[in-house]
């Protein structure tokens, strides 16, 4: 069994980044924590100064991360191409550090780099189960109709035309052609 490397997340701070061509993609910035789980939400790195792409800072999640043993490089396995398309922010204005706006962020780049988001769990939230990726779930069982209906520039939902749930299509006409 390889023995562990553990480093304080200040000694990552300025390790480059390559990817699998050994070509250079940026440096660590910073390591955000979850602290609610004991562990790293996600490693955030600069990739500045390519393809029109400057002062720029991206999450990537930490399993996205090989360390090449006894030297302070990572690997990340992306072109760099790919990486210009990737969900980042502006060097002053993070994503929100707690709440939502922080788990819709990690969300977001777990997904992109192809990795299970830890973030997507449920929550029991009132009498609503709440997800982070937005979905809504009524438990009392009411329909929309009875809940006031679906309104759009004063159409109810029979003047939208039919809604689609597992194989099910709510009644209404098909919606005109303007």
């Amino acid at each position: 069994m390889a023995m562990p490397e553990i480093f304080s997340a200040s000694n990552l701070e300025g390790d480059k980044v390559i990817n699998s061509k050994g070509e250079e993609l940026g440096k660590i910035k910073d390591v955000v924590l979850d602290v609610t789980n004991d562990s790293i939400a996600y490693v955030v790195i600069s990739f500045g100064g390519f393809m029109g792409v400057a002062n720029k800072l991206f999450g990537v999640p930490i399993e996205a991360l090989k360390k090449k043993p006894g030297e302070d490089v990572f690997v990340l396995n992306v072109e760099k191409e790919r990486l210009k398309d990737a969900p980042g922010f502006d060097k002053d204005k993070w994503p929100g550090i707690s709440g939502e706006a922080q788990m819709d962020y990690a969300a977001c780049i777990y997904g992109y780099y192809g990795y299970e988001c830890p973030y997507q769990s449920t929550e029991i939230l009132g009498e609503s189960q709440r997800t982070w990726d937005r979905s809504l779930e009524q438990p009392s069982g009411r329909t929309i109709e009875e809940m006031g209906g679906i309104k759009e520039e004063g159409k109810t939902l029979e003047g939208l035309g039919g809604i689609k749930e597992e194989g099910r299509t709510l009644k209404g006409s098909k919606r005109k052609s303007e």
